[in-house]
């Protein structure tokens, strides 16, 4: 409902007129010269849609009247309502037309929790409103690019044209301006060099790798030679020695057959 321009003053304005009607007006004035102006006599102008078998004309009602306020007819049943609804005026509605103040009271907590779930999403406002950007935290703008100042209404004019980023390339952003650097330097303003390794430096790197290797390799080929020839040796004078060994004991065996003979 509404014109939806940013101006609730002029939400309730009856159709074929430019005069809205007071935001004060009463429920019944509300409906008679307002909410009838806009009533549908086409179904093919309503939005909505309809449960078969239900359809617009399920709906359509000229000569509905509401209830305006909570009417009761029970002093004792008011008074309840009273007490539990205080100002509410849904929650009297509500016991007033069902008898049952549990109704109301349903009615009364939904309001309740309805309005804390609206307050925990307000939105962030600030006071000035931030003229280029946007608001971040109360009282604190975030400001669009080339804008500075705490309303963000200040044209940055100095710091990019100063060359502050030693060449390379000034950009503004959220009030200030950051660097994007030369190839080979670094920085916040792009006054550090970044250290680089030159050709003739590589070149030597891979010749001392080179020597490193080629030393290394004969080494190790060298020592493993020695490692397996010192093996085959221990070897094969474990062997001579076992050889020794035996050839004593026979010789020694072949001398004392005659003996055993004779005897």
């Amino acid at each position: 409902m509404g014109i939806f321009n940013g101006d609730m003053n002029d939400d309730m304005t009856p159709r074929g007129s430019t005069e809205p009607l007071p935001l004060d007006s009463t429920l019944q004035t509300i409906h008679e010269r307002f909410g009838i102006t806009w009533i549908i006599s086409d179904p093919s102008d309503s939005l909505f849609f309809y449960d078969f078998p239900k359809r617009w004309s399920t709906y359509y009602d000229p000569s509905f009247t509401p209830v305006y306020e909570p009417e009761f007819t029970d002093a004792s049943l008011e008074e309840k309502a009273n007490e539990i609804c205080g100002n509410d005026n849904f929650c009297k509605f509500d016991i007033a037309a069902t008898g049952r103040t549990e109704i109301g009271e349903a009615t009364l907590n939904g309001g309740k929790i309805f309005e804390a779930i609206v307050n925990l999403s307000q939105p962030i406002i600030c006071d000035p409103p931030c003229v280029h950007g946007a608001c971040v935290s109360t009282d604190v703008c975030a400001c669009g690019e080339g804008y500075e100042g705490s309303t963000c209404d200040s044209i940055v004019t100095t710091e990019c044209i100063q060359n502050p980023c030693n060449g390379g390339d000034c950009q503004y952003h959220a009030g200030s301006y950051i660097c994007t650097c030369l190839p080979g330097l670094t920085g916040d303003f792009c006054e550090e060099n970044i250290p680089t390794t030159t050709v003739d430096d590589a070149d030597n790197v891979g010749l001392a790798v080179g020597l490193t290797v080629g030393i290394l390799i004969p080494l190790v080929i060298v020592t493993m030679i020695a490692v397996i020839v010192l093996v085959l040796v221990i070897v094969r004078h474990k062997r001579s020695k076992k050889e020794s060994e035996r050839k004593y004991t026979d010789q020694q065996e072949m001398k004392q057959v005659p003996k055993n003979v004779y005897n």
